[in-house]
């Protein structure tokens, strides 16, 4: 765990999107993403310690209308 307040980090997405037209202007979508970051996001209080040891997931499902 670092002890400075300074860190440089990199982050990383992949996603996943898919929409099925139920009609004319209505459709369906479904979206999933991941995002990663290096080096992985930790949490301390007093001597407790929490690392991050998956990445961030996302999941979502919506209704569209196209005007």
């Amino acid at each position: 765990m670092a002890r400075s307040a300074q860190v440089t980090s990199f982050a990383g997405g992949v996603g996943l999107e898919a929409a099925v037209r139920l009609s004319q202007v209505l459709l369906l979508g479904v979206e999933l993403s991941a995002l990663e970051l290096t080096p992985r996001p930790a949490i301390a209080v007093l001597s407790d310690q929490y690392l991050f040891a998956w990445p961030f997931m996302t999941a979502s499902i919506g209704l569209g209308v196209d005007f």
